[in-house]
């Protein structure tokens, strides 16, 4: 059984929870994006093809993404259910968590205290409201998990080489251009002309500092660059977007 790009070191040695992260090759797989079924269906497919050479059988949860900070508990008697929210948490064996991505990082989160594990989608809006925060706060509230014994696995993403944003955008993380200032970090943004680069990697990590995490690996993929490995939002700029599928899932 082969690992997608997502596969994190730090998790091989568990072999109770299992994820991973869809390749451009594998197709695209967003669904009710378009009022198109035959598109639907295409996803689907694809999903189904994926989740099963991954071995990632069980319950797909779905959700709707809304670039938020809101963590939602899926359980057995709501996985079918598909909310509103970025971020997702369980200790229910064989539910796969799902978020979609195309610039966007996914975040994995594993527990192996208390066998909790949680996914969730940061784009630059969900890192500006920290949902990586909100995350661990939500594995304290519903386990009982301590933030030091988390792992979190930061994903493929866009990284700051093509993370352009404006004025009005960079304001927004202003709370952590003036932390790297003031404590000597290496700069999160970087300005080009009448462009500035920010870097949401090195944000995501030092959010996850922040809120207690020692154990953090990431994936140093960018996105954008990687044109035949992935689908890239603001790279393609698609009518209809493309997009992958990560994955998390305890296995009973």
């Amino acid at each position: 059984m082969g690992w997608s790009v997502a596969m994190f070191e730090m998790f091989r040695p568990f072999v109770d929870v299992r994820h991973g992260l869809s390749e451009k090759k594998d197709g695209f797989m967003n669904v009710k994006t378009a009022n198109d079924p035959a598109r639907d269906a295409v996803a689907l497919e694809n999903r189904r093809r994926f989740f099963e050479r991954e071995g990632a059988t069980g319950n797909i949860f779905i959700p709707y993404l809304v670039h938020g900070s809101e963590v939602r508990l899926v359980s057995g008697e709501n996985w079918q259910e598909m909310p509103r929210a970025d971020g997702f948490v369980t200790k229910m064996p064989e539910i796969v968590l799902t978020v979609t991505v195309a610039d966007c990082f996914p975040l994995y989160f594993y527990d192996p205290i208390r066998k909790a594990i949680g996914l969730a989608h940061s784009g630059w809006r969900g890192t500006v409201k920290n949902i990586l925060g909100r995350m661990v706060e939500a594995f304290g509230e519903h386990f009982g998990s301590r933030p030091e014994d988390l792992l979190l696995g930061i994903g493929s993403g866009i990284q700051k080489c093509h993370f352009s944003v404006r004025d009005d955008v960079l304001e927004q993380f202003k709370e952590y251009t003036d932390l790297a200032q003031e404590k000597g970090y290496a700069s999160f943004a970087a300005r080009k002309g009448d462009e500035h680069f920010v870097d949401l990697r090195g944000i995501l990590v030092r959010q996850a500092e922040e809120a207690g995490i020692k154990r953090v690996e990431t994936v140093p993929d960018c996105t954008y660059c990687l044109a035949d490995k992935y689908f890239s939002y603001r790279r393609d700029k698609p009518a209809i977007p493309e997009v992958m599928v990560a994955y998390c899932m305890l296995r009973s």
